[in-house]
């Protein structure tokens, strides 16, 4: 039995429509492949920006909760100078650095939401130290104040970043539309 010309194009036809099939449904899976690559690496860096915000807020809000409790005592008569908490004012002002860095990035790597919470929070800060360093505003207090504002801030970033990170559920997104 010999080959029919019809044969050898039979045979030519399935090897380009299985050569186009298969570099079609290739070039289809490393597009899509690529596509949730890129949308996982960008989920970890925006983790790890809110996870590193979120670990700088609880460091100051504890802080100025001891400076507040610490001065508030002081101011009473019930401590004395030696019992000041331990604060480590490096640790202190790495966050203030990494805070205004935040300030300028949030855009890129967190929510709007939380860069305008993150800008409110910078002005409230700078505030309170124009207040204390005038002297209308007492040290007990203005820690008192600190620690509030960044407690606040700090809800507002856990919920924003629960958000953007898809770790709400419908259910939960639906309750807080409702609350509004």
């Amino acid at each position: 039995m010999s080959a029919s010309p019809f044969d050898f194009y039979d045979l030519g036809s399935k090897i380009v429509v299985g050569i186009a099939s298969g570099g079609s449904a290739a070039w289809f899976a490393s597009k899509l492949a690529l596509k949730k690559f890129y949308r996982e690496k960008w989920w970890d860096k925006n983790y790890e920006a809110y996870l590193s915000l979120i670990d700088d807020l609880i460091y100051m809000r504890d802080s100025y909760a001891k400076l507040y409790s610490f001065e508030e005592d002081k101011h009473h008569g019930y401590a004395r100078e030696d019992d000041r908490p331990e604060i480590d004012w490096d640790k202190m002002a790495l966050i203030g650095k990494r805070m205004e860095k935040h300030l300028y990035t949030a855009a890129l790597t967190l929510s709007r939401t939380t860069s305008e919470s993150i800008e409110e929070f910078t002005h409230k800060t700078k505030l309170i130290d124009k207040q204390v360093e005038e002297g209308s505003k007492h040290v007990f207090i203005a820690y008192d104040e600190l620690s509030f504002i960044a407690d606040d801030l700090l809800k507002k970033v856990v919920n924003d970043a629960r958000e953007n990170l898809g770790l709400i559920s419908l259910k939960e997104k639906i309750e807080s539309m409702e609350r509004i």
